[in-house]
């Protein structure tokens, strides 16, 4: 009976044992978002996400990245390129290479890599994934998660295209998202490019406290285990 007893708390202390929480990763973020996930406002620069152009010669699948700086969020609903673009809203806004689309001139096909570096500090990596959709003009040749190639590319400028953290790894810290795109060559006076993003990542957190509840349980637990005890030294004594 008194093992019985002793079995029951250990069970009891395993049930309310601290657990760990689900919660959205806080440092990844949308284009054209603030740290406060509110939409920025007017023309300037983007709080999360840099671009960096890429020299590919023709004869190559890849190239060199050539400055990396600020993204903008250059385009605004009802001014140029916005229309054929999806429109902006209060979740995301399209991030540009530079402070105004239309001031991209790109005769030759051209490709840029947009990177957002986030932390995964007091996450279980192992748990983390995230959802998420695009839009680019003219498309997204490769998305890539801590330099891992995830299967979505593709998309248009007009509409979404869902990708996911599928097939890639997360790491302790700093993490980075990149999303390379291609402009197509064109013989017009303009030729816009931009990105557009919306993700949610979510993870285990490490070390979450109990519930005052689940601690008044725990004591109850430990509780039954010093009675038991108690209770067999008695008997041996006796």
């Amino acid at each position: 009976m008194i093992k019985l007893r002793i079995a029951a708390a250990a069970v009891a202390l395993c049930a309310f044992a601290p657990a760990q929480a689900v919660v959205t990763v806080g440092s990844l973020y949308n284009t054209g978002v603030q740290d406060n996930n509110t939409v920025t406002t007017g023309n300037g620069v983007d709080p999360h996400w840099s671009v960096a152009y890429v020299n590919v010669p023709q004869t190559k699948s890849t190239g060199t990245l050539l400055g990396e700086t600020s993204a903008y969020n250059g385009a605004t609903n009802d001014k140029f390129p916005i229309g054929p673009w999806l429109a902006e809203d209060a979740t995301s806004r399209w991030a540009t290479p530079t402070s105004d689309a239309a001031n991209v001139t790109d005769k030759d096909t051209t490709n840029y890599v947009y990177t957002e570096r986030f932390s995964l500090a007091g996450f279980d990596v192992a748990s983390v994934s995230f959802k998420g959709r695009f839009a680019a003009d003219n498309g997204v040749s490769a998305i890539r998660l801590n330099g891992q190639l995830l299967s979505a590319s593709g998309g248009s400028f007009s509409d979404w295209t869902s990708f996911d953290s599928s097939g890639a790894s997360f790491v302790e810290g700093m993490n980075t998202l990149e999303f390379e795109i291609f402009n197509s060559a064109t013989t017009s006076a303009f030729n816009p490019t931009g990105l557009r993003v919306e993700v949610q990542a979510t993870g285990d957190v490490l070390g979450t406290v109990p519930e005052p509840a689940s601690w008044a349980l725990m004591l109850v637990g430990f509780g039954m285990v010093g009675v038991s005890v108690r209770r067999r030294r008695t008997f041996v004594a006796a």
